[in-house]
């Protein structure tokens, strides 16, 4: 019989595959060590320095990333360099920079003799006097080795197509961007440009985020520059390589430029791919409608079939490879990975405390496009699902800043996504005005692109542009994992010549809780204002009745004579 402890371990890895799967189904907050008492996490000392930007991290504004690396498949290694440029910003001797443990550091060249000291994954780079605000410095790192990896999954997913040719992707989010080349690696500090030096074995294809500048085969390696022109999160600088074909679709943006959107897939699985990407150019146009102009057209929309299931890559989204409609006519996978572009890419949180401003926002997106497509009934379909699948309310939304997360996560962490867009969609249907709501989302990426912003500053904006008063359901839907609760019951006489409906809300809910609620008595609807007292409406008898949350916003109900 396995031990307890070795039943742990089982679970703890099943999770870990699942965590690892990809943007869309991954919570990629970590929980270990957790307090018995309110299973929430007891973070040390270790958590807050590598995830914290303190003064040896704030000291430097990193302004470019020069990524020249060589890869190895049929080793799993990698080796290269990775050049930093920066601004000091405060006077400072030693900075801290992010490399795993599992890589080896093989020198480091600055401008003068520099000194490093490498801490499980924390590299100190260690000057002989202060580095002095206003300067402009270079740090290049050299290293090698195997990226970690856990039951076939890491920062390399590495695979093999059907004929045996290698294939393999990068993905980081929520590991470590540390796992895969030396950086800074926090939400708050995005490089104003990047380069990609990729070199792989001859025959290959490479995709990488930006435009490519140079290809190169020589002594049977293939070498492919790429550059960012725009400012981009640490953690979707990629690349990915395989047995590619590439083939285009013409897009017409909302300024009525035309554009070539690009499509690299397994040559085996071309004709699925064409078939399934005919979806992008709507997908695309209803987007922009809904969020405003693509914000990355200088370096181009690529979309690249990947190792695993998906990731939001700015300007070069890996999709992977299952090519299956399921909402309509669409793939809501790719749907949630192209509103990454705007929540996540363009607008991007200052800590991964707020990630759901990433994932509750993408994942919102879903439903927009299925309404700006289909009509209003589908986006309350669409809502309806996801207000079902998959809410936990075991954990807050908001997370515990300054600290270090990865993806070895709890089921409970996947609220960022629905939970996220139910908040959205709570905050939708309590204004009642859906075309002020939709601008001031519009209106944000104009006032914060390419801009990082704390869930704080996105909840002050908001509640200032709509004219409500909104931050109740912005804390209870954040700041408390428990769902709002709603007791209601109906009450009929015993004649049956009337009908009563006795509400309230439940205990744990604030008294003032600000929510209208729908209530349909067969064809009469009824709103509900609900309170701690008891409050209670005669409707019609011998009529069906129903409160179906997804009309009104996010809550659960229980009996009104108790909680469940």
């Amino acid at each position: 019989m396995m031990s307890t402890q070795m039943v742990k371990k089982l679970v703890f890895f099943s999770v870990a595959l699942l965590a690892l799967a990809g943007c869309r189904y991954t919570p990629f907050l970590k929980y270990y060590n957790l307090d018995k008492d309110t299973d929430l996490p007891k973070f040390n000392k270790y958590s807050h320095l590598s995830g914290g930007n303190n003064g040896m991290r704030s000291a430097y504004d990193v302004t470019q990333y020069n990524w020249d690396v060589a890869v190895f498949p049929e080793k799993k290694e990698i080796s290269g360099s990775m050049e930093i440029w920066m601004d000091i910003v405060q006077n400072q001797d030693t900075l801290l920079f992010d490399l795993s443990n599992h890589l080896k550091l093989d020198s480091v060249k600055c401008r003068e003799q520099v000194i490093y000291k490498r801490k499980r994954d924390l590299v100190y780079i260690i000057f002989p006097k202060e580095q002095e605000a206003g300067e402009s410095i270079e740090i290049t790192f050299y290293y090698h080795g195997k990226p970690p990896n856990i039951l076939g999954e890491g920062p390399i997913v590495w695979k093999e197509d059907s004929y045996g040719t290698p294939w393999f992707s990068t993905q980081t989010e929520g590991l470590g961007v540390g796992s895969l080349f030396p950086c800074k690696d926090l939400l708050i500090d995005e490089p104003e440009k990047c380069s990609i030096r990729l070199d792989v074995p001859e025959g290959l294809k490479a995709a990488c985020n930006g435009v490519l500048q140079r290809t190169e085969t020589n002594k049977g390696r293939t070498v492919t520059e790429w550059l960012v022109s725009n400012s981009i999160n640490v953690y979707n600088i990629s690349f990915n390589a395989g047995d590619f074909v590439k083939f285009q679709l013409p897009y017409t943006d909302i300024n009525g430029v035309t554009h070539e959107l690009e499509f690299h897939v397994l040559r085996e699985n071309e004709e699925a791919a064409r078939k399934f990407y005919a979806q992008t150019p709507k997908v695309m146009r209803a987007s922009e409608e809904l969020f405003g102009e693509y914000p990355w057209w200088n370096d181009g929309l690529k979309f690249v079939e990947s190792t695993f299931s998906a990731m939001e890559h700015q300007g070069c989204i890996a999709m992977g490879s299952d090519y299956e409609i399921d909402w309509e006519e669409l793939n809501t996978t790719l749907v949630h990975e192209i509103a990454h572009e705007w929540w996540g890419n363009s607008i991007t949180a200052t800590d991964y405390s707020d990630i759901w401003l990433h994932e509750g926002l993408a994942t919102y997106g879903e439903s927009l496009v299925a309404e700006k497509l289909y009509g209003y009934d589908n986006y309350l379909k669409y809502c309806r699902n996801q207000q079902y699948w998959g809410i936990y309310n075991k954990r807050p939304i908001q997370k515990v800043p300054n600290v270090r997360y990865t993806s070895w996560a709890a089921h409970a962490d996947g609220d960022i996504y629905n939970k996220g867009a139910m908040l959205m969609h709570t905050l939708r249907t309590q204004m009642d005005n859906d075309e002020l709501f939709l601008r001031i989302l519009k209106d944000m990426q104009v006032e914060f692109r390419d801009t990082t912003i704390s869930s704080a500053e996105f909840e002050a904006y908001f509640i200032e542009k709509c004219g409500c008063n909104l931050q109740a359901i912005f804390d209870r839907m954040l700041r408390v994992a428990e769902a709002p609760e709603l007791a209601c019951s109906l009450f009929i006489s015993e004649d049956k010549s009337t009908a009563e409906l006795k509400y309230r809300w439940a205990e744990g809910t604030p008294a003032d809780y600000p929510m209208k609620i729908k209530f349909i008595a067969g064809e009469e609807e009824f709103f509900i204002e609900p309170k701690s007292d008891a409050q209670s409406i005669v409707v019609p008898v011998n009529v069906e009745y129903k409160i179906q949350p997804w009309l009104s916003g996010y809550f659960t109900t229980v009996p009104f004579e108790g909680k469940k």
